[in-house]
């Protein structure tokens, strides 16, 4: 039996990597993307409703993207604030884990 080593043989190959990168990178991209996006819509809800949730999430995956010991920060935070605490509970219990991510 040969194998084939033709334009078919290298689609395939192709194609079993592209989806193995899209499983590789799809989760890290969209763990901070969501993580950022839970601390700055609980920021404008309960902090400050000035602070444009969108500028916020630019913010906070420019500052943690890349870096492990901010990653984790941001999902520390966003964990924390996810509980669904009123926001008096959460700013309390949180304030810890969010300290330093920035808002804009």
């Amino acid at each position: 039996m040969r194998l084939s080593s033709g334009p078919r043989a290298r689609l395939g190959v192709l194609g079993v990597v592209a989806i193995l990168l899209f499983l590789v990178v799809t989760p890290a991209c969209g763990g901070l993307g969501s993580d950022c996006s839970d601390f700055c819509e609980r920021v404008h809800e309960c902090v400050d409703s000035n602070v444009n949730v969108d500028a916020c999430e630019e913010a906070c995956e420019a500052w943690a993207d890349g870096n492990s010991d901010r990653e984790n920060k941001v999902d520390q935070c966003s964990e924390c604030v996810s509980q669904n605490d009123a926001c008096s509970d959460a700013t309390r219990r949180c304030t810890a884990d969010c300290l330093g991510i920035p808002v804009r």
